[in-house]
C-alpha cells in the first residue's frame, strides 16, 4: 500500500480468499487454489503467519484506505476462521506445525510462533468486531487473547524471560499427529532463546509486565552477539526493526539496516541484487546460485522492512482511531550514518511528506500535511526554545514536551522546523569556567614573578654601580 494503490486488487482478492476457505474455517496457504475450492488448510493443519492473510489484509485495508466495507464483506469469514483456531487449540496453544520461520537462519518453535498468532488474530478480531459494532464478538476476543497471553507466559517464557518450547506431547498428548514440515516436533522441551522468539510476541503485545522488559533485553543481546545480523526469517523479518523502535533501540535498528554482511538486507544488494530475494543468500559471487529448487529472485518477503523506513525513518505513522491517515502521527527517528532522508506516501487523502537533513549544530525537518487531515509531530529537543518553526507558524500549536521530544498539533499545510543544539554551548560553560579559574589562579604568580624581576633589575642596578666605583678608582680621570 506504501507503493501504489492496490485498494481494488485486494477487494477482488479476498473474494477468493472466501471462496477458498475450507469447510472448517480454515484458509489455504495461498489463493487462490485453483481448481479445488472450497480447499482450505493443507492436511494436519496450515501454515499460521500464510493462513492469517485471510484477517491481517482486510483489517490492513480498511486502515489504509478507511473503507469499512471491506471489514463488513469479510467479517463472517473471518469469524470461521477464529472458530477454526480456537477447536484446535489446547490450553490456548496452537499446533506445532506449518511453515514456521521460513528460512530463518536460526529456526524457533513453530508451537511458540503459531500460538503468538493466534493471539494477533484475536487482537485484530476485537478492533474489528467495535468498527462493527458487535459489542458480544468484541468481548469474545478480548477473552481469547487474554487466555492465550497468559497460557504464552505460563508455557513459552522461563524464569529468566527466556522463550522457551514444551514439548508436543506435554500439550497435546502422546498420539498428536498434528504437524507439516519442516522439521518434527520437539520430543524434549528446550529453551529457544533466537530473534524470532522474541520479536514475533513482543510485537503482538504477549510478553506480561515482568517477562516484557527482561524479552527486550534478551532480543538486543541476540542481535549483539550475531555482530548486528539477522537470523530471522519470514515470521520474524517484518517485525524486528519494528519492535527495537518501539521499545527504544532506534540505534540497533539503523545498525541492522545499514548492515552489509551476511545475513542483512544490504548484503543481497553487494551480490548484485536489484530486487527483493527469498533467501538471504539466493546468489553469491562466490558461490553462485543457492538451491534452484526453490530461489525466487522476486519475493516480497524481507521488503517489509518498508514499513519501518516509512514510520520511522521517515515517521509517517496513522492513527488506528482515524483510518486512512484522516490523523497522521510524525514522529521521525534521526538516527544511523544518514545526513539526510526525506520521502512520502501518496494516502486517500493526498500526499504525505516528510524529511530530515543533519546539520552541524542540529537538523532541519520538513513536513507537509494534506487538506482535510490533522498531524501531531513529535521532534526531538531537549527543550522547546530549541525547536524553531521558519514555515506554517499558523499551523502549528505547541503542546508542550514529552519524552525528549517537542509535540505539536498540526493543521494542512507545509511546514519547516529548525533544530539547534543548544546544549553544546552550555556545555562548554562549565569548562570555561575552570579555565577561567585556572588563569585567576595564575595571576598572583604572575605578580610574584614580576616582583622577582623587579628585584632583579635593583639587584642589577647596583652590581653596575659598584662596577663602575671600581672602573672609575683604577682609571682616575
Amino acid at each position: 500500500t506504501y507503493n501504489m494503490n492496490v485498494d481494488p486488487f485486494y477487494t477482488r482478492w479476498l473474494y477468493s480468499v472466501r471462496d477458498n476457505q475450507g469447510d472448517d474455517g480454515s484458509y489455504a496457504n495461498y489463493i487462490p487454489v485453483v481448481g479445488f475450492p472450497p480447499h482450505g488448510a493443507e492436511d494436519g493443519g496450515g501454515a499460521m503467519g500464510w493462513m492469517e492473510a485471510g484477517v491481517i489484509v482486510p483489517w490492513q485495508m480498511y486502515q489504509q484506505y478507511g473503507d469499512v466495507r471491506i471489514l463488513e464483506q469479510h467479517y463472517a469469514s473471518m469469524v470461521a476462521y477464529m472458530d477454526y483456531l480456537e477447536r484446535r487449540a489446547v490450553r490456548y496453544v496452537q499446533p506445532f506445525g506449518g511453515f514456521g520461520d521460513w528460512l530463518a537462519i536460526e529456526p524457533t518453535n513453530s508451537m511458540l510462533t503459531n500460538t503468538a498468532y493466534s493471539a494477533y488474530d484475536a487482537l485484530i478480531m476485537e478492533q474489528v468486531a467495535k468498527r462493527l459494532g458487535k459489542d458480544a464478538d468484541q468481548r469474545r476476543f478480548r477473552t481469547f487473547y487474554e487466555n492465550v497471553k497468559r497460557s504464552f507466559n505460563d508455557l513459552f517464557v522461563n524464569e529468566e524471560g527466556r522463550t522457551f518450547a514444551p514439548t508436543v506431547e506435554s500439550i497435546f498428548g502422546k498420539d498428536s499427529q498434528v504437524g507439516m514440515w519442516p522439521g518434527t516436533a520437539a520430543t524434549e522441551a528446550k529453551i529457544v532463546d533466537t530473534q524470532t522468539s522474541y520479536v514475533v510476541p513482543l510485537q503482538f503485545d504477549l510478553f506480561n509486565e515482568k517477562n516484557k522488559p527482561l524479552a527486550i533485553r534478551h532480543l538486543v543481546e541476540n542481535i549483539k552477539k550475531h555482530n548486528y545480523t539477522l537470523t530471522t526469517g519470514f515470521i520474524g523479518t517484518p517485525y524486528l526493526n519494528l519492535v527495537l523502535s518501539d521499545n527504544g533501540y532506534d540505534d540497533v535498528a539503523y545498525k541492522l539496516f545499514e548492515q552489509t554482511a551476511y545475513p542483512s538486507w544490504l548484503y543481497p544488494v553487494l551480490q548484485g541484487a536489484t530486487t527483493i530475494w527469498e533467501r538471504w543468500n539466493s546468489y553469491t559471487l562466490v558461490n553462485g546460485f543457492g538451491p534452484v529448487d526453490m530461489n525466487s529472485f522476486n519475493h516480497y518477503s524481507y521488503g517489509a522492512i518498508e514499513e519501518w523506513m516509512i514510520a520511522y525513518t521517515l515517521g509517517i505513522q496513522r492513527d488506528e482511531e482515524q483510518p486512512a491517515y484522516k490523523h497522521i502521527i510524525l514522529q521521525p527517528r534521526i538516527g544511523g550514518t544518514f545526513s539526510f532522508i526525506r520521502g512520502h506516501y501518496d494516502s486517500a487523502y493526498g500526499r504525505i511528506e516528510s524529511g530530515w537533513q543533519i546539520q552541524k549544530k542540529g537538523y532541519i525537518y520538513e513536513a507537509t500535511i494534506p487538506a482535510n487531515t490533522t498531524a501531531t509531530l513529535y521532534l526531538p529537543a531537549k527543550s522547546e526554545k530549541s525547536v524553531r518553526m521558519e514555515k506554517g507558524q499558523e499551523g502549528i500549536t505547541l503542546v508542550g514536551l514529552k519524552d525528549g521530544k517537542a509535540v505539536y498539533r498540526l493543521r494542512s499545510g507545509k511546514y519547516l522546523a529548525l533544530h539547534r543544539v543548544r546544549g553544546q554551548i552550555s556545555n562548554l560553560k562549565p569548562g570555561l569556567h575552570r579555565v577561567c579559574g585556572q588563569i585567576s589562579n595564575l595571576k598572583p604568580g604572575l605578580h610574584r614573578v614580576r616582583g622577582q624581576i623587579s628585584n632583579l633589575k635593583l639587584g642589577l642596578h647596583r652590581v653596575r654601580g659598584r662596577i663602575l666605583e671600581k672602573c672609575d678608582a683604577s682609571h682616575p680621570v
